[in-house]
């Protein structure tokens, strides 16, 4: 990987996190584009390595717990409409599990 894939990936994560603390307003090409580009670019690191066993291994481990923190979250945010649109936010269940801090009504825990 060079430099310049590293830092258009650290830009793009920082982009999506912010965008989500914020409460923005949800929209599903914004939800399934970009990770699907994340997603993509890392196809194509794995491409140009040679991966052993273990290494395969760790990848699948990433992808299993990955896809069980998905599945949390999944089941703690509640999806609210105002003004029409769809807005992410805390659910009584994401209270109960130790989100941490009280939740705020534009805010996801």
């Amino acid at each position: 990987m060079n430099i310049a894939t590293i830092a258009l990936v650290v830009l793009l994560v920082g982009y999506l996190l912010v965008r989500r603390m914020t409460g923005q307003l949800m929209e599903a090409r914004r939800m399934l584009v970009l990770p699907t580009i994340l997603a993509l670019v890392g196809l194509a690191s794995l491409n140009s390595t040679a991966l052993s066993a273990t290494a395969i291994g760790f990848l699948l481990l990433g992808c299993i717990v990955g896809v069980g923190f998905g599945v949390i979250r999944g089941y703690t945010v509640r999806i609210s409409e105002r003004d029409g649109t769809g807005r992410p936010g805390c659910g009584t269940r994401s209270r109960r599990s130790g989100c941490g801090s009280p939740p705020s009504p534009s805010a996801c825990c």
